[in-house]
């Protein structure tokens, strides 16, 4: 239990600090526009639609479904189909973080870049931490709550 919750804390540090910070840099190397934040445009101040996104999207469909999908299934498929090495798992690392960044497409092409960097970075938390999900189930959760608060509180920058 200790283990998880070390590696929860990390990979939500990682998440919130690292990863935002690296695709700043890149997104901006690269020229890419602002992250079009359009679809929560009725987010911000609206407490019932916060409240009814914030357990069933954000923890549920996002924090669990999301790492159970592309972590927990897509990975494992993905390793099988690539021979089950430990080179195939690392492209199963690049295929379901490839395949998450672009279920993220509405984001626009930086919100692609910091998602393909999260499901990069859970894809090897997954590997390093004896392919444990509930950090990431977590981890994820936590991310996205911070992200749909800010998003109602009118902080949320792209």
């Amino acid at each position: 239990m200790r283990i998880a919750a070390i590696w929860t804390l990390g990979l939500f540090l990682a998440d919130m600090l690292l990863v935002p910070s690296l695709v700043f840099v890149l997104a901006n190397s690269l020229h890419l526009p602002a992250q079009r934040l359009e679809a929560f445009d009725q987010l911000r101040g609206n407490l019932a639609l916060f409240l009814e996104l914030l357990v069933p999207i954000t923890w549920g469909t996002a924090g669990f479904g999301e790492e159970l999908i592309f972590r927990g299934f897509l990975m494992r498929r993905l390793t099988d189909a690539f021979g089950g090495t430990a080179r195939a798992e690392l492209a199963a690392v690049l295929g379901q973080a490839t395949l998450f960044a672009f279920g993220h497409a509405y984001l626009g092409p930086r919100g692609m870049l910091n998602a393909g960097a999260l499901g990069l970075l859970g894809g090897l938390c997954y590997l390093w931490n004896g392919r444990n999900l509930w950090p990431l189930f977590i981890a994820h959760g936590l991310v996205d709550s911070v992200g749909l608060t800010a998003l109602f509180l009118g902080l949320a920058h792209s």
